[in-house]
């Protein structure tokens, strides 16, 4: 059985295109076990600023997702491990929408939508592989698609970014690249 522990960077760099800003705080925790399979949980916090929403709108995403997979583990390769597995994420989080109004008769009105208390969950398919850089760091890059099992309100407004789940931009479905630092606790 081996450990590791980590930390995944990509979604990180993801909250930051353009007119967007934010950042994404994502440990991991995987148990490789002996027998061909892992289970993999992350529990993180996001923030996510998104201005030009709509014109003269932007919207404040934050709040907390919880991870938790299992899959199939194959190590018969010398430098790399292959994981096929699947993860069910759900997601707590709050929509806050500001907008102005500009000109000299309104005065740059800047008006507050107020926020919204949203909730998701996702099943998501998963490809990830291990590559060891030494014997202690390791790297993680995965592949996933995550699909709402449900879905946010999204009456006030449609549904851009879900912590935990990415840019999903009211669909049902969304694709992610990540990639992770790793330390071996113990193990093989």
């Amino acid at each position: 059985m081996t450990n590791y522990l980590g930390l995944e960077l990509a979604p990180t760099i993801a909250a930051n295109f353009p007119h967007s800003t934010g950042y994404v705080i994502e440990p991991v925790y995987i148990i490789d076990f002996d027998i061909h399979l892992y289970i993999k949980a992350s529990t993180g916090y996001s923030y996510y600023e998104k201005d030009s929403f709509y014109i003269n709108m932007s919207t404040v995403t934050q709040g907390f997702f919880y991870k938790i997979g299992a899959g199939f583990a194959n190590r018969e390769f010398k430098r790399v491990s292959i994981y096929l597995g699947a993860n069910y994420i759900i997601s707590s989080y709050t929509d806050h929408y500001t907008f102005l109004i500009p000109g000299k008769y309104f005065g740059d009105y800047n008006g507050d939508i107020g926020k919204k208390s949203k909730l998701a969950t996702a099943f998501e398919p998963s490809f990830e592989m291990i590559l060891k850089i030494n014997r202690l760091l390791n790297l993680n890059i995965g592949f996933h698609l995550s699909i709402l099992s449900i879905k946010p309100d999204n009456s006030s407004y449609p549904n851009y970014y879900i912590p935990g789940i990415g840019v999903v931009d009211n669909t049902s479905i969304n694709a992610s690249f990540n990639i992770g630092i790793l330390l071996k606790l113990g193990g093989k």
